[in-house]
């Protein structure tokens, strides 16, 4: 019951979120004009520049949020109470045009609510035009009575939205120029209304806004277990029905110094094997009736921990664990190895199935080194 009300309070004080020497674990993650911060201090906390003179520490169990710097991120935190909006801070260049404009349906569907109610307006609009011209056009002796433009104008509306007809001969004296323009009209109308109905219902309904409901703990707790640091995090779902059969993926996204990229930067991005929950026994499948534990053990296959040390004497290190090597590294080892990363970031995608529309969410969340905590 005490971890359903922390939940419910949106994870104000869990878990503790203090890190060694009373402060957050990241000493070198990117600040908001996207340099390093100062980093690489030793761990008796004599340096002092670790944080900027005035900034708010973490609460314990304060039920304060936590202050913290802005700092450029793959994965925005901009939502309230530092959920993300699921929006990837990625900017797409040498797209082409054509492959992109190829799937037409789905670009407009990702368009805002406004965006679409504009498009539609410019569309009856054009329609209007297109077919005012055309009744201007017809000759007098077809009997309609169009004297101006703005007059074909209106007798173009009411044809297409059928809210009345105006004209001294409805039959237009059996006219067969008007034919042509009169089915053609009506017949574009109902065109219209279909895909403006079934646009905007699709993009309504859409289960997007589902993801907000599921809720994840502001920071992520390293935290050592029978000598080996384990990642953990919470997750929980806000509705009372919850998705069903959601599952859970999560990759780490680092930078490495490398010269033969553009920009001497390679992106690497590796998936994180879950100790829970057990993609073996329970085939990863997250039970959200209540607030969950993700469990990640940091061990030397993890993207979280330095490399496997090499035996003296070895070529590479060993397959297995041997002679006394251990298959984890220290928690010593793992925090010198994150002071050195300059940049880090956890993506938490989490998917599953709204059971009211059948729809697929994907809920997503991330944490950097600002957001990794110590015990």
């Amino acid at each position: 019951l005490d971890d359903i009300t922390a939940m419910q309070d949106t994870f104000p004080g869990a878990p503790s979120t203090t890190g060694l020497n009373g402060r957050p674990l990241s000493v070198s993650a990117l600040d908001s004009h996207g340099s390093s911060s100062s980093g690489g201090s030793s761990s008796d906390g004599s340096a002092s520049d670790e944080h900027s003179e005035g900034e708010d520490l973490i609460e314990v169990a304060g039920g304060l949020h936590p202050r913290r710097r802005p700092i450029m991120r793959l994965l925005d935190r901009d939502a309230s109470s530092f959920q993300s909006q699921g929006n990837f801070n990625v900017k797409h260049t040498n797209q082409s045009t054509v492959l992109l404009w190829s799937d037409i349906y789905h670009v407009i569907i990702h368009l805002p609510l406004w965006g679409l109610l504009l498009l539609f307006v410019m569309v009856y609009v054009v329609s209007f035009l297109l077919f005012a011209a055309l009744w201007y056009s017809i000759p007098d002796s077809c009997h309609t009575g169009l004297e101006t433009f703005v007059e074909a104008f209106y007798l173009s509306v009411e044809t297409q939205m059928t809210i009345g007809y105006g004209v001294p001969d409805p039959g237009f004296r059996n006219c067969s120029q008007v034919l042509p323009v009169l089915l053609a009209q009506s017949l574009t109308g109902l065109v219209i209304d279909a895909m403006m109905i079934g646009v905007i219902f699709q993009h309504v309904s859409c289960a997007n806004t589902r993801a907000s409901t599921v809720i994840f703990s502001s920071t992520a707790v390293l935290q050592v277990i029978d000598g080996c640091v384990h990642m953990i995090f919470r997750v929980a779902e806000m509705q009372k029905q919850p998705l069903l059969q959601a599952v859970m993926q999560v990759y780490c996204v680092q930078h490495h110094s490398d010269d033969s990229m553009p920009g001497g930067v390679r992106v690497e991005v590796t998936a994180m094997q879950l100790k829970e929950p057990d993609t073996d026994m329970y085939n990863g499948v997250l039970f959200l009736g209540l607030p969950t534990m993700v469990v990640h053990k940091v061990d030397f296959s993890s993207p979280l921990a330095p490399s496997r040390p090499i035996p003296v004497g070895a070529n590479q290190p060993p397959p297995t664990p041997s002679g006394g090597w251990s298959d984890y590294p220290s928690p010593q080892e793992v925090k010198e190895h994150l002071r050195q990363r300059p940049y880090l970031e956890v993506l938490v995608l989490l998917s599953g199935t709204e059971d009211a529309t059948a729809s697929s969410i994907e809920a997503r969340h991330s944490y950097t080194l600002e957001d990794i905590v110590w015990n």
